[in-house]
C-alpha cells in the first residue's frame, strides 16, 4: 500500500478512535443525547462495539441494540429485554406503552443504585417513519435524570429533525477523498504484485468513484479485480468487467457521460 494511502487509512482510524472517545463521555459532558454519523461500511457498528466493550463492568451500562428491519414495537421489546434482563408480561409486550412502563423501571431502578445507562441504537434509518415516533418515546427519557438515560443514535442518512432541535452532539466520519481512493487501489493492486498497467487511469477513477471514499467498498473492490487477474492472468479488464464487478458489489454504477469517465470499449 502507498505511503499516502497508508496515511489516509490511518486517518479513518484516528477518526473511529476518536468517535469512540466522545460518545465515552458524552454521560459525563451534560449532553444526553449524541447521532454517529457516517455512510454504509464506515464503521458505525464497530465504533458501538467497541464503546459497548470499554463500558463493560462500568457503573455506567452500555446497552447495543440494532433497528433493522424492526417497527417501533419490535424496537422497544429488544431495548427493554437488553436494559431490564428479565421477564415480562406477555399482554405488556404487546403494547407500547407496557413496554415504556417497564423500560421506565428498569432505567430508574437502576439508577437508584446509581448506575446509569448508555443505548446505543445502531442501524437507524430516518427515511423510516417509525423513527420519529420511536425518538419522541425515548427522548424524554433522556431528559429525565431520574432515569439516567443518554442516547446515541447511529445512522448512515441525515440527522432526524427531532434530534437536529434538541441540539444532539454530533459524532463523524468521514470518507476518504477521491485522491486517496485511486491511490488506496493502486497501492492494492501494487501490494497484490498486479502488473503496473493492470488498471488504466479511468479505470481507477471509475472504480473509486463508485467505492464514495468507503474503505470497505474499497476492499471489496481490491478483492475481486484480484480474483479476475488471477483467473485472467492479469489481463487488464474491460469496461463490461468493471461494471460486472460493481453490480456484483451492488455499488454505484458510474455513469461514462455525468462522471465524465471516457472507459475504452471491451478488449
Amino acid at each position: 500500500m502507498s505511503e499516502q494511502a497508508s496515511m489516509a487509512w490511518f486517518f479513518q482510524e484516528r477518526q473511529r478512535e476518536e468517535a469512540v472517545s466522545r460518545i465515552l463521555l458524552l454521560p459525563q459532558t451534560g449532553q444526553r443525547v449524541a447521532v454517529l454519523a457516517a455512510a454504509a461500511g464506515q464503521g458505525k457498528t464497530r465504533i458501538l462495539q467497541q464503546v459497548a466493550l470499554e463500558l463493560r463492568g462500568a457503573a455506567c451500562d452500555a446497552v447495543l441494540v440494532s433497528l433493522a428491519g424492526i417497527g417501533v414495537l419490535g424496537a422497544l421489546r429488544r431495548i427493554v429485554a437488553a436494559v431490564s434482563r428479565s421477564q415480562h408480561d406477555a399482554l405488556a409486550l404487546l403494547k407500547a406503552d407496557g413496554l415504556l412502563s417497564d423500560l421506565i423501571a428498569a432505567l430508574r431502578g437502576r439508577r437508584s443504585c446509581g448506575g446509569t445507562t448508555l443505548l446505543l441504537l445502531d442501524d437507524l434509518d430516518p427515511a423510516v417513519p417509525e423513527v420519529g415516533v420511536l425518538l419522541q418515546l425515548l427522548m424524554p427519557l433522556a431528559d429525565d435524570p431520574s432515569c439516567g438515560l443518554s442516547l446515541v443514535c447511529a445512522t448512515t442518512g441525515a440527522v432526524p429533525g427531532l434530534l437536529s432541535e434538541q441540539g444532539a452532539l454530533r459524532v463523524s466520519v468521514s470518507s476518504l477523498s477521491a485522491a486517496d481512493s485511486e491511490s488506496f487501489l493502486r497501492g492494492a493492486m501494487a501490494r497484490r504484485k498486479t502488473k503496473e498497467d493492470y488498471l488504466d487511469d479511468e479505470s481507477v477513477q471509475l472504480l473509486a468513484a463508485a467505492a464514495e471514499g468507503v474503505p470497505r467498498r474499497l476492499m471489496q473492490i481490491c478483492e475481486l479485480l484480484q480474483v479476475h487477474a488471477e483467473v485472467w492472468t492479469q489481463v487488464q479488464p474491460s469496461a463490461e468487467d468493471l461494471y460486472e464487478l460493481l453490480a456484483h458489489l451492488a455499488l454505484p454504477h458510474a455513469d461514462r457521460q455525468d462522471r465524465g469517465v471516457a472507459l475504452r470499449e471491451s478488449a
